[in-house]
């Protein structure tokens, strides 16, 4: 990437959108006539047709050397044509529309319109009017005006992470500028913050040089790409949502690479410099908080000046708590975490957890005293304010230090108040490579009759941490031609199971989703660990009821280093992983793991009949994988 990004606004990119959504709304994923050998296949245009991303990341990827360079190239015509439909900004639009229309919720509402709109309701309301008294029109309730508002953000989501799947292959075959668009796009328009994380990880993943040139122009441009260009004319003051969002996500970001250590010295001084600018001017309000994220993790000591100030903004609680966090974990500045360890005291239960998460992250003793008392503490049967305890110890979780563990095991020991916790956190030491847990969480995972408390079960406990410093490490691979982790592999099923996790806790009773929750967390500690038995185990979540298990277990199977974990991969394969919205998953889903058995074991008599099965396939981009994978086959017995 050139060091001067200039994609083109969403509002001149639009007449050219137009004309391919007419194109794309009559494309189906559907397969093509079947075609026994890739010649037929590739002559047949399916793979141009596909909407299944997986398979293209498969052929840039793992495809095997002794595919044929006509071949090789005839796939790579059809790939970018595909491509280019799969990260087209209306078309995932519209997808997004449907999807949002076509839940259960606002379906339900557009029947009672429906009914009220029938013959008889007509003659009342013509009887009506004649005597001057207009009928009301149907109102949906409040529960009704919820659901669909949480339907429509769920609606939104699936379409994009196919697109993400899809944006990374197009940096792959060396379209830079449209993945990033995507990216860019992704994160202004879609309202789950996770999902806008998952793409600024993308972004890091380019790699240093591609994803500074691209932040700094984002930090820059943000108010004239992508679709702020929708916001209507004559706006009142300040900058809309999606520049906030976009900018945001530049500054945090850029403190990223500033941080890591992976820039050049010129690099380095032009991405801290949007950040310092955004840490203060009172019209730069909106961004206090992300800069103030940027300069915590560059650690550099031009940051302190601006961060002081930024701690004692008292017009956002977010800013100053974004402040504080980066002095004590960036800077570890003494006065920052007195601070904080006074907010563990306070009685907002939401500035007491902020606070822990942040002295946990600067590995602060104070907190783990804190911690332990707040989870062994005893709730009355009434109680009505917020249950920390099962965020906490997530939150120990995920800061995988010593003491976290000891904690955690101590809190065990003792009793964290009732069954659930006690499982819960034995789930979370499982991941933390105390195997001695693997009993007691096969146990959990099958129990359902917890002895809860009241408490807020609704609650996100699992959160994702975006900017893994993994994305950077994968982008190096990448570069000098090594294997491609499993993790970057089954990436768009974590996706998929994060969006049904969330879907589920919105709609689901607590009590199913403390039980809900607990399965999945536990798939992933089974991932974790080669004890025997833990593999046996995710094969028996592939066939839980709830989508959001299954997608976590079939991620988890193919992270499993057990050898037992092939034959649950290869069963998963064979499972059903739901749809969204009247749009199956399975596709999407089988073709990572069709990849992660052939990144695993390419040799093995198992692979290669799963590879002919898939050669059969009726979906056009799984067939693609089998046949290509297939070639692989044919060269060894020759």
């Amino acid at each position: 990437m050139n060091a001067t990004f200039r994609p083109k606004p969403w509002h001149l990119r639009r007449g050219r959108c137009a004309a391919q959504l007419g194109v794309a709304l009559l494309v189906s994923g559907a397969a093509a006539a079947h075609a026994e050998t890739l010649d037929e296949y590739l002559s047949s245009g399916a793979l141009k047709s596909i909407t299944n991303p997986v398979p293209i990341n498969y052929f840039l990827d793992q495809a095997p050397g002794s595919l044929a360079e006509a071949d090789r190239a005839r796939a790579m015509e059809e790939v970018n044509l595909a491509l280019r439909r799969q990260t087209n900004l209306m078309n995932k639009m519209v997808e997004s529309m449907s999807g949002m229309l076509a839940g259960s919720a606002t379906q339900q509402v557009m029947q009672q319109t429906r009914q009220q709109m029938s013959a008889t309701s007509l003659i009342k309301q013509e009887l009506l009017g004649h005597f001057g008294v207009n009928a009301p029109a149907p109102e949906p309730t409040q529960r009704q005006v919820q659901a669909m508002q949480e339907e429509a953000r769920q609606g939104i989501t699936d379409p994009w992470i196919r697109g993400i799947e899809s944006a990374r292959a197009r940096e792959r075959v060396g379209d830079v500028q449209g993945a990033a668009r995507f990216y860019m796009d992704c994160i202004q328009f879609v309202p789950h913050d996770w999902l806008a994380d998952t793409c600024l990880n993308e972004i890091l993943a380019m790699g240093p040089a591609r994803a500074h040139a691209l932040l700094v122009w984002m930090a820059a441009n943000a108010s004239s790409v992508g679709t702020a260009g929708m916001s209507p004319p004559g706006r009142v003051r300040g900058p809309t949502n999606y520049v906030v969002q976009l900018r945001a996500a530049a500054l945090r970001g850029l403190g990223e690479l500033v941080g890591s250590d992976v820039l050049t010295p010129e690099q380095r001084e032009s991405a801290l410099q949007p950040i310092l600018g955004y840490a203060q001017g009172k019209d730069n309000s909106p961004y206090y908080a992300a800069a103030a994220d940027g300069l915590g993790r560059a650690r550099d000591p031009r940051g302190l000046e601006p961060l002081h100030q930024l701690a004692g903004y008292r017009k956002d609680k977010l800013v100053e708590e974004a402040a504080l966090r980066a002095l004590a974990v960036g800077f570890h500045q003494e006065d920052a975490l007195k601070q904080l360890r006074r907010r563990l005291d306070d009685k907002s239960a939401e500035v007491q957890f902020a606070a822990a998460d942040a002295l946990l992250a600067a590995d602060d003793e104070a907190v783990y005293q804190w911690a332990q008392e707040i989870i062994t503490s005893r709730r009355a049967p009434d109680e009505k304010t917020v249950d920390l305890r099962p965020r906490v110890v997530r939150t120990l979780v995920a800061h995988p230090e010593a003491r976290s563990r000891q904690a955690l095991q101590e809190i065990l020991h003792h009793g964290a108040g009732n069954d659930w916790l006690d499982a819960w956190i034995a789930v979370g030491l499982l991941e933390m490579g105390d195997d001695t847990q693997l009993a007691a969480v096969r146990a959990a995972v099958r129990k359902t009759d917890w002895a809860l408390d009241r408490a807020t079960l609704g609650s996100a406990w699992r959160s994702i941490r975006p900017l893994v410093r993994e994305a950077f490490n994968a982008a190096v691979k990448a570069a000098v031609g090594g294997p491609i982790p499993t993790k970057e592999i089954v990436q768009v099923v974590l996706n998929f199971a994060s969006a049904q996790l969330a879907k589920a806790s919105e709609f689901a009773a607590d009590r199913e989703i403390a039980s809900l929750q607990l399965r999945y967390q536990a798939c992933e500690a089974f991932a974790l660990t080669d004890a025997s038995g833990a593999a046996e185990e995710l094969r028996t979540l592939i066939g839980d009821q709830q989508p959001a298990v299954r997608l976590s277990a079939a991620r988890a199977l193919a992270l499993q280093p057990s050898r037992g974990s092939l034959d649950g991969l290869i069963a998963a394969y064979h499972a059903d992983f739901g749809e969204e919205d009247g749009t199956s998953r399975t596709p999407e889903v089988r073709a990572a793991l069709l990849r992660a058995v052939l990144s695993r074991a390419p040799d093995d008599p198992r692979t290669s009949a799963l590879v002919h099965e898939a050669a059969a396939s009726p979906d056009a981009g799984i067939r693609f994988i089998g046949l290509v994978a297939a070639t692989h086959v044919a060269a060894g017995r020759q």
